[in-house]
């Protein structure tokens, strides 16, 4: 019973950080979204520019 109640406070550790951390990117990705949105076709042709360069590389 003692190597069970190790285990799960080892396991209720790792839960709880996946979950900071995935609360954090969403937390991030919402802030990013919400600021970002007026730039948004900016990003967009930024991300399409890095798409042509990345496939003129591979082609090269």
């Amino acid at each position: 019973m003692k190597n069970v109640k190790k285990k799960l406070k080892q396991n209720w550790w790792i839960i709880a950080g996946f979950v900071v951390v995935i609360g954090i990117q969403i937390a991030t990705t919402a802030i990013l979204c919400g600021v970002m949105q007026q730039r948004d076709q900016d990003i967009m042709k930024d991300v399409l520019n890095l798409r042509v360069q990345l496939m003129k590389k591979n082609v090269l």
